[in-house]
């Protein structure tokens, strides 16, 4: 295969950009990391061109690498006619944002015939996000022989919970 790594051995990277495409042709979108989006890139690309040429040898190379018979048939049955008018650049990548778990980027993946549904993708809007109430707290009174002594020396204020 080519392109980057992805931390991941050769055959894990083949399986992973294999299911990628696979999921790709047969959804027509799929929503994965920025990383893993570029990196599938180059292979649909040559998939589909190998698809439309339609040659015995390109029809089993398109089978060796996808290894799934649905996600061939539709790439081969679709070839000719969707993907026509372009010579290359066949998908196209959306960022969605940022995961919250790991902040790693998050890209909507489909191919350039599909209509983007600004509907579906998500907002950045901050206030639509609603935090809950925070609690009243009460502070108890510290004495001032206390507040008197050194830093080091002063005992932790208690923190008391109002319940409302």
């Amino acid at each position: 295969m080519f392109g980057k790594k992805l931390s991941r051995t050769r055959a894990q990277r083949r399986l992973l950009l294999m299911n990628l495409a696979r999921s790709l042709i047969i959804h027509g979108s799929i929503q994965t990391t920025g990383a893993k989006a570029k990196a599938l890139v180059p292979l649909i690309d040559k998939l589909i061109t190998r698809a439309k040429r339609n040659t015995v040898a390109g029809q089993r190379r398109v089978r060796q690498i996808l290894a799934d018979r649905t996600a061939v048939n539709l790439l081969l049955a679709d070839a000719k006619t969707r993907f026509n008018q372009r010579n290359s650049g066949y998908t196209r990548i959306i960022n969605l944002g940022m995961r919250k778990s790991d902040a790693s980027k998050i890209v909507l993946m489909q191919f350039i015939d599909d209509k983007v549904e600004t509907d579906k993708l998500p907002t950045a809007d901050k206030t639509a996000v609603k935090s809950k109430p925070k609690p009243a707290i009460k502070v108890s009174q510290v004495s001032t022989k206390l507040q008197n002594r050194p830093a080091s020396r002063r005992p932790r204020r208690k923190i008391t919970v109002k319940k409302t």
